[in-house]
């Protein structure tokens, strides 16, 4: 009975029928939207990792970690405010030159989308429609995935010297880029999509 409302309610995906986990890509769209987010996604407890939409799958504690993480880090609490804030980070890089800030604003955009769907703001085809918006400027902006995550990384390092002390911000950007050089060495990874 466990397992039964478990996997209704998104918190595992079912045994045998993994392909009906809801917090899994259903499409090439959804994946490298993932892909994107990668790097954030595989940071730890109680992230899951790629390519789990939101990087972690439903339950108590981590709804309450995805909840705590909108209201606390992007000061979203509506369907409507996490919306707009995707859209200004869209807005703000598209047709613009490459750069970290970019990377980095981004890459989060996909964050907060992949956040919204874990905590039911918003539903499937609203997450692919931004999903869409957000690659379609990552693409347009960056030629390759190693491009993308390099400044992405360049741009997360930035942020967390402004926001941490020296060395805390060293340490936080080198478990960044061991991670990115794993997720980068795996054979069915993120960036071999």
């Amino acid at each position: 009975l466990i397992r039964v409302i478990g996997v209704r309610r998104g918190t595992f995906a079912p045994a045998v029928l993994e392909k009906r986990d809801p917090l899994l890509p259903k499409n090439d769209l959804e994946l490298w939207a993932a892909s994107a987010c990668a790097i954030w996604a595989s940071r730890g407890w109680p992230m899951e990792g790629w390519p789990l939409m939101g990087g972690m799958h439903r339950g108590f504690v981590r709804g309450y970690f995805a909840k705590t993480g909108l209201k606390n880090m992007w000061g979203v609490t509506t369907r409507e405010e996490g919306i707009a804030a995707v859209q200004e980070l869209i807005e703000e890089h598209a047709g613009q030159p490459a750069d970290p800030w970019a990377a980095w604003d981004l890459c989060r955009a996909t964050q907060l989308t992949g956040l919204l769907f874990h905590c039911r703001k918003i539903d499937r085809q609203e997450m692919d429609r931004l999903y869409s918006e957000t690659c379609r400027v990552i693409q347009a902006m960056y030629s390759s995935w190693e491009q993308l995550a390099e400044q992405y990384l360049a741009g997360c390092s930035a942020w967390q010297h402004r926001s941490k002390n020296k060395e805390e911000a060293d340490k936080d950007a080198a478990q960044r880029q061991r991670k990115y050089e794993q997720l980068k060495n795996t054979a069915y990874g993120p960036y071999a999509v």
